[in-house]
């Protein structure tokens, strides 16, 4: 007699090796999206933050911008001119010490 055909045994393995492959392939496809959704929120959170750090050096930048001979700053009680526009003439605040000759210590 000739047998044709699966038996019931081959199509139930057959069927559960295809589940799954496709429960593996749906739980990659997960995974990625959850991957991308991520990385868009980062990138959304480092955009705000570069712009916030942008505004903030703009407006202290232009915190003096209209002193062209510098501001006066009360340091315990002293008025000490210092540069009006703070870090464009190349320093950086460290370590030096307000100008005591009365000039401006930013740019001239």
């Amino acid at each position: 007699m000739k047998r044709r055909g699966f038996t019931l045994i081959e199509l139930l393995i057959s069927t559960t090796i295809m589940i799954v492959a496709i429960a593996m392939a749906c739980s990659l496809f997960v995974t990625g999206m959850a991957l991308q959704r991520n990385a868009e929120t980062l990138s959304d959170q480092e955009d705000a933050a570069r712009f916030a750090m942008d505004d903030i050096i703009r407006n202290v930048q232009r915190a003096g911008l209209g002193a062209s001979q510098g501001l006066l700053v009360s340091f315990s009680g002293v008025p000490t001119q210092v540069g009006a526009v703070f870090g464009l003439d190349g320093t950086t605040g460290t370590g030096a010490s307000p100008s005591s000759s009365g000039t401006p210590t930013g740019r001239r």
